[in-house]
């Protein structure tokens, strides 16, 4: 095992024990009332929640080295906390990094790093302000040089606000220091290449030159380099596609194994698309050239079976509905493995984005059945479907969607409904016609709420 391995595992586990510890402590209050007692009166319960014992240590020795009081913890906008934990220069415990601004300037988040000292008391390690940006917009930490230690990467919006500023910045000697900086508009920070280090790749937009069009996106990943002994582009790839909004960004492996990364987000008023981006021989490759999947609605890549590669939607046309007009169609996606010579099809499936729910179809079904909308009952049927006659037949069940509100005061009127999932406040029914085609049982496997 590699020191930077070592590290990465020892991370994980400190992450994992924490949270083990956490569940403990909550089953202690819950499970055993003389552990703990639980105030319940009127002013504890409309009090805001008090800050741990550790949360407490730390906005008092933020308070002490910076001599005033004066200042808000800021957690990144794209979720988190302000205060996080890692081991940044091989100290014997993780270091704690705090994000804060004062209030006499607001817009300016700055970084505080605080380590336990020999007499267990937090001591300040270093304070810096990113140079190109204000506001933090995410916190990470990556293990992108071989010290073993890990560095801190941040994200942060311009002061302009045209875009956004990455900053990468190692403390190993105990200083700040900034191994890189760029613009980005999204990032993934992950191993990509099995090195054992981990890799930042950045999107970023590009025009025509001129400023007055947008005309794709720009890849980049950057990683740490041996042989130059320093932080740098290792790939770069171009993308003809361009993302209006950003829907989701998820890595995970091609059926080939190689890692990539993901990318749904909507291309026009109502189109969306997915890009695929591989890291293949340390070299980043575009799956698609020229021709990424396009559809109509706003599904994004998901791991339907479970196996660590998501799947691409591909938007076909369900069966039954292509000769009736565009606006009457419903669209059927076929969720599609994604590998060096392209998408193949694993499953087939009705979407359904009013309710959230995903109805996938039996293999052995897939071309023998169709699904009616019935939009004025909320209700999808799947009915089996005459190719000769090209219309419907027998059905074989429905399900509809209620807010479980509503549903608690219309279930009378619909004795044969009965309840085979929920989602939030929503509740999903079915009425079985045909139980010897699709059990209950498989349904449940068929159903995902999304």
């Amino acid at each position: 095992m590699t020191e930077g391995t070592g590290r990465k595992r020892l991370c994980r586990l400190f992450s994992v024990k924490r949270a083990a510890a956490a569940v403990t402590a909550a089953l202690c209050i819950v499970a055993a009332p003389s552990c703990s007692t639980i105030d319940m009166s009127t002013e504890a319960l409309m009090s805001p929640p008090r800050p741990t014992k550790q949360q407490e240590e730390i906005r008092l020795a933020l308070t002490e080295a910076l001599g005033t009081e004066e200042f808000d913890l800021r957690t990144p906008r794209t979720g988190g906390s302000a205060v996080a934990y890692n081991d940044l220069y091989g100290s014997p415990v993780f270091e704690a990094t705090v994000l804060y601004s004062l209030k006499s300037s607001p817009d300016e988040t700055r970084v505080h790093v605080l380590s336990r000292n020999a007499d267990e008391e937090w001591a300040t390690v270093c304070d810096f302000a990113p140079p190109e940006g204000g506001t933090v917009e995410r916190l990470e930490f990556a293990y992108i040089e071989p010290t073993g230690y890990a560095q801190i990467v941040l994200g942060t919006s311009l002061y302009s606000g045209r875009g956004s500023a990455l900053s990468v910045w190692s403390l190993d000697t105990g200083k700040p220091e900034s191994v890189w900086s760029s613009s980005y508009r999204q990032i993934v920070c992950e191993d990509m290449d099995g090195d054992d280090m981990d890799e930042i790749i950045t999107f970023n937009s590009i025009s025509d030159g001129t400023g007055a069009a947008v005309t794709g996106t720009a890849v980049d990943m950057i990683g740490y380099s041996t042989a130059d002994s320093c932080v740098k582009i290792k790939s770069s790839v171009l993308l003809d596609v361009y993302f209006t909004a950003w829907l989701q960004v998820m890595t995970g492996k091609l059926d080939t194994g190689s890692m990539a990364v993901f990318l749904d987000g909507r291309t026009g008023t109502d189109t969306y698309a997915t890009e695929v981006v591989a890291v293949i021989s340390g070299t980043l490759v575009k799956i698609f050239g020229t021709g990424c999947p396009t559809r109509n609605i706003a599904v994004t890549c998901r791991d339907i079976n479970g196996d660590g590669s998501p799947e691409v939607p591909v938007q076909e046309i369900m069966t039954g509905y292509a000769d009736a007009a565009a606006s009457d169609r419903l669209p059927r996606i076929d969720w599609s493995s994604c590998g060096i010579a392209g998408l193949t099809a694993r499953s087939v499936s009705a979407v359904n984005m009013k309710w959230g729910y995903i109805l996938e179809i039996p293999e052995r079904l897939v071309g023998e059945v169709t699904v009616l909308s019935e939009e004025e009952d909320d209700a999808w049927t799947i009915c089996m479907w005459d190719s000769d006659k090209q219309s419907t037949s027998r059905k074989v069940l429905a399900v509809r969607s209620f807010i479980s509100r509503e549903w608690e005061e219309k279930k009378e009127l619909y004795p044969e409904q009965t309840v085979f999932a929920r989602q939030g406040n929503v509740c999903y029914t079915v009425e079985f016609y045909r139980k010897d085609m699709i059990s209950e049982e498989e349904l449940k496997k068929l159903f995902t709420a999304i």
